[in-house]
């Protein structure tokens, strides 16, 4: 299994984003995670930082 990891200058530049029905579990941080569909990688990212790290 290849488990490469790669990084996006601006995720908020990609369409597609779905954000989990299940955001913000029980933390009350409110973590969320969003997956962007149509994509030969599978983009992820957090709802709290869209533009990135």
């Amino acid at each position: 299994m290849d488990s490469s990891e790669r990084t996006v200058s601006d995720a908020s530049t990609l369409t597609g984003w779905h954000k989990s029905s299940y955001s913000g579990g029980s933390t009350p941080q409110g973590e969320c995670l969003e997956v962007a569909r149509g994509y030969a990688d599978v983009p992820v990212r957090d709802s709290k930082d869209p533009h990135g790290p």
